[in-house]
């Protein structure tokens, strides 16, 4: 960091008005210099009311230069170049919490997408690496925890050179971020989808975030974007189909024997109680996945374990306005918050999702330390 020199007036009143700005030390002491020692209430309003104009000239300075765009979409379009394709590198980090279930480690959850926009075809994308909710290799746009970032996502790739083209990209503000100084550009997607803003490196013009505007915890962070010629065709899928249905039916409760073999895979519990709360209810589920406008074409079926601990209904509906523990499991994931690794706990707080031994498993719960001590605790449902 450059060392700026304190200005030649040393009140300590003065100087913790200032920032480590040489330009305003300089008005502090033009100031300073006309006054007397005696009028140091008046000075020190002289000093902010000369910040305060510094300041606002600053300011002035450069949204004038932001809203005159000084080129900066002519650049910021060069700077991904010419190619058909946009391909971009993109780190999502949705809300919740990866949680290693043998170390007790805790860390934010992301995923790493690689991306290709190609018009006419759409978005094609496949996941790089994440500690948690999605598991590398390709997948549909709106899986899992993720779908709230796949219309921002698809509208930066569909519109963001167009947009440069057209001059419909407007600058809104200049911020630091992540230790670099950048541009906001905002854009206006078609339909009623609302806007989004994307920022660009001052230096190297390419774009480095994009976020829906007003939600900052919708930004995804652009680890790296260019274009190319055509999409691999090993990150080519089919666009998925306007009717995917899905449905669950509870097949009525089961004894313990019955649940140790329902599935294709054994089941889990956790004993007769749990943290106080007495297991219920135990049920079947079957559940149906499928591209299809009718039930009946719905090739996709698989079957699943409920369990309730705590007060139910005669229906085994769990009384959430008690203590209550909920456990759902199944043979395949249903993309409910994603899909994590073998001893690896995605938690939502009251919602959390993990896999053990091939089994896909939801817990629910009134308490967010339920949902982590169920997930640490479940064994193997005895054999009948």
């Amino acid at each position: 960091m450059k060392t700026v020199e304190r200005p030649l007036n040393t009140d300590p009143e003065i100087i913790e008005l200032l920032p480590d700005r040489a330009d305003l030390f300089a008005v502090a002491d033009a100031v300073a210099a006309t006054q007397s020692v005696r009028r140091r209430r008046p000075i020190k309003a002289l000093i902010s009311a000369a910040v305060a104009l510094a300041t606002i000239g600053l300011t002035v300075a450069l949204v004038g230069t932001l809203g005159s765009n000084g080129g900066l979409t002519e650049r910021a379009l060069a700077a991904v170049g010419g190619g058909r394709v946009l391909h971009t590198v993109v780190r999502v980090q949705p809300q919740g919490t990866a949680i290693d279930l043998s170390t007790g480690r805790r860390a934010r959850i992301y995923a790493v997408l690689e991306q290709w926009y190609e018009p006419g075809s759409g978005l094609h994308q496949r996941v790089l690496r994440s500690n948690g909710a999605l598991e590398p290799g390709r997948l549909p746009l709106s899986q899992g925890v993720f779908p709230q970032y796949a219309t921002l996502l698809e509208n930066f790739g569909r519109d963001y050179r167009d947009a440069l083209r057209s001059g419909d990209a407007q600058t809104e503000r200049s911020t630091v971020l992540a230790g670099r100084r950048v541009h906001w550009l905002r854009f206006d997607p078609a339909g009623n989808q609302p806007d989004y803003e994307v920022a660009v490196d001052a230096e190297t013009h390419l774009p480095v975030a994009v976020q829906q505007v007003g939600l900052p915890h919708s930004r995804s962070e652009i680890l790296s974007v260019d274009t190319v010629g055509t999409v691999p065709s090993s990150a080519r899928s089919a666009p998925p189909p306007n009717a995917t249905m899905f449905g669950i039916e509870r097949t009525g409760s089961l004894d313990l024997g019955e649940s140790s073999t329902f599935m294709e895979r054994p089941a889990f519990w956790l004993g007769e109680s749990h943290a106080g709360l007495p297991l219920n209810w135990l049920g079947g589920l079957v559940y149906s996945l499928g591209n299809a406008e009718r039930w009946s074409e719905i090739k996709n079926h698989w079957r699943g374990i409920e369990l309730v601990y705590g007060a139910t209904n005669e229906f085994g509906i769990p009384e959430r306005t008690k203590p209550y523990l909920r456990i759902e499991q199944g043979t395949q994931s249903t993309g409910l918050g994603g899909t994590p690794p073998e001893g690896t706990l995605v938690s939502y707080g009251r919602l959390g999702v993990a896999q053990k031994d091939g089994v896909f498993i939801v817990i629910e719960a009134s308490d967010p330390a339920l949902v982590l001590s169920a997930a640490e605790a479940l064994v193997s449902v005895p054999p009948r």
